[in-house]
């Protein structure tokens, strides 16, 4: 069975939140303007039949313009929480902006002719410098209160289940206990799973536009994952009081800079070829050889 949402204007927020599809799915040509906030949680798509992500408008809004449009700047979002990702789910001509991954398995979906957003490094360097910024990299304020949002309602939703199963327990089964409160995470735990994480996010999108040839977005990913990965050890070292762990800094560090160094020359050699090739033909053109 087809579904479509085609010209739809989303400005508040949609929960696709366990839902399951189970036949084909166009997402096309939709608007998210300002707060939208659509969210893919645990989501279910047809492994036989294709969903379409495709022409996705993205329309951020100024609430206040005597602010700086940063500051008073409303930004839609497609949040995607562990959901896996076949190559039936489409995403075309899409804005990954705008587009949040958190505890994906992204490395079998089909993305066509999409923008990734890039950071240039502070220090500029001519090739290679870019690296990719997905929109949840950065750790907010706003994602720790999600996270302990989540984990109190996942919580509340054991204790009832718990509950309705020793009200229709039988007289000599036992009684079901629920699981002893865990302690709040502290944000540095929170923001070191965050980064591990968004690692293995930028690794899944490495390895995908490599098996599509996309190789200038495959490198950028990959900067992105060492990125993702030093500032996963900075938390470690401080959390875990393991000081030893900046060898691991030191030889992530040294594979970006050897990564960097192998891409210039080989943009070098080139070069040194192309400019010695029209060197050759020119003089053959000219009767010299």
């Amino acid at each position: 069975m087809e579904r479509t949402l085609q010209t739809p204007l989303f400005s508040g927020k949609a929960d696709f939140n366990s839902t399951i599809f189970s036949g084909e799915l166009f997402f096309e040509e939709i608007y998210c303007i300002g707060n939208a906030y659509l969210q893919f949680d645990n989501t279910k798509f047809s492994k036989v039949f294709p969903t379409h992500f495709k022409n996705i408008r993205f329309i951020a809004t100024i609430e206040n313009e005597e602010f700086k449009p940063r500051e008073s700047e409303n930004t839609p979002t497609i949040a995607f929480n562990r959901v896996i990702f076949t190559s039936q789910i489409v995403f075309l001509s899409c804005d990954f902006n705008y587009i949040q991954l958190t505890d994906c398995e992204l490395t079998k979906a089909t993305i066509g002719n999409c923008d990734f957003p890039r950071k240039q490094k502070i220090f500029r360097m001519p090739i290679g410098s870019n690296r990719i910024l997905l929109g949840n990299e950065v750790f907010t304020i706003q994602m720790q209160k999600q996270i302990e949002e989540k984990n109190v309602s996942e919580r509340k939703d054991k204790e009832a289940a718990i509950r309705k199963l020793n009200e229709n327990k039988k007289e000599h089964e036992p009684e079901i206990k629920p699981e002893p409160l865990l302690k709040k995470k502290k944000k540095r735990r929170l923001k070191y799973e965050h980064y591990n994480m968004m690692a293995v996010t930028y690794r899944q999108l490495k390895t995908n536009r490599a098996d599509n040839k996309d190789w200038a977005t495959a490198g950028d990913a990959y900067r992105s994952e060492m990125v993702m990965r030093r500032k996963a050890i900075v938390q470690e070292m401080i959390l875990y009081k393991k000081p030893f762990l900046v060898i691991n800094l030191l030889i992530i560090w040294s594979h970006d800079i050897k990564a960097y160094h192998a891409h210039c020359c080989g943009c070098l050699l080139y070069g040194f070829y192309l400019v010695t090739g029209i060197i050759y033909m020119t003089a053959v053109l000219n009767g010299l050889l």
